[in-house]
């Protein structure tokens, strides 16, 4: 029987050339990440699935390739459950395996540890145009400084890294939890319901404002109109179609700088003195 020479579905071939450019792009993006006092490391492809399992991956964890157990016979008990069959599974990014090599290799590690990671990752998801089960995905992190000036520096090395690659003029859309908190405490919601209001913000991009709004009665009384809540989010203009995660926001206080605030389109700081305040924990 003939087999197909063909890649598996959701994974490709990369041609020479390909490579070449490929390779290039990461010595450019290394060396900018290489100034800032970064260094390169690298984890398993496998990690344990209890692991990958663990909580943090979101809809990800369920896009797992699952490795079976070695050792195992060519036959298994019909209601043998697959927890009982598998005990590795690839990353699916490369935050997981940052975790654990950071709890693994702490003691050896400076307080302020910085590293970046450019690597495959596999995810069992349906394969369509621009959808892969294999892609390389590049992470930098500063692990050990609470503080929004590490944020700013993370931000700062790598618009200069996409910079060196000629991606200029980039737009750095900033998600923050303190600055979603801060304009849901000003559109007047129920701290109760910020959750709830998050999640439907968050697939702005899939459902528009009608959909967010469809469920405003969770969120907020019925006398706060729709347009008072794009004009908060986006200004007068009540420009639509663009994430939340894009507002236009100045943030002072990058090293060196004044002491932090933001504000949106000219009005007054509504998050105060963020580089006076510890950045989330991942």
């Amino acid at each position: 029987m003939k087999i197909d020479n063909s890649p598996p579905r959701g994974t490709r071939d990369l041609l020479p050339d390909t490579v070449a450019v490929r390779d290039h792009v990461l010595a450019t993006i290394s060396e900018v990440y290489h100034r800032y006092g970064y260094r390169r490391i690298e984890t398993p492809a496998l990690e344990d699935i209890r692991r990958l399992q663990g909580g943090d991956g979101g809809e990800n964890e369920k896009l797992i390739f699952q490795v079976l157990r070695r050792g195992l016979d060519d036959r298994i008990d019909g209601p043998t459950p697959i927890a009982d069959l598998v005990d590795l599974g690839l990353r699916f990014d490369l935050t997981v395996p940052l975790t654990r090599f950071y709890g693994n290799n702490h003691a050896t590690l400076p307080v302020s540890f910085r590293s970046f990671q450019f690597a495959p990752v596999w995810r069992a998801e349906r394969p369509q145009k621009g959808r892969y089960r294999q892609f390389y995905q590049c992470d930098i992190d500063l692990i050990g400084d609470e503080t929004v000036l590490a944020e700013a520096e993370l931000i700062e090395a790598t618009t200069q890294a996409l910079d060196a690659i000629g991606l200029s003029d980039t737009t750095v859309r900033l998600s923050d939890r303190r600055f979603l908190s801060a304009l849901a405490a000003h559109a007047g919601l129920d701290e109760q319901s910020w959750a709830g209001f998050f999640i439907s913000l968050d697939k702005l991009d899939k459902i528009g404002w009608d959909g967010v709004c469809a469920r405003r009665s969770t969120y907020w009384s019925a006398s706060r109109s729709r347009c008072n809540l794009v004009a908060l989010v986006y200004g007068p203009e009540q420009r639509e179609g663009v994430h939340p995660g894009g507002v236009q926001v100045q943030v002072h206080g990058a090293p060196g700088g004044d002491t932090g605030h933001v504000r949106q389109r000219g009005r007054a700081p509504i998050v105060p003195d963020l580089a006076d305040s510890p950045a989330p924990r991942a």
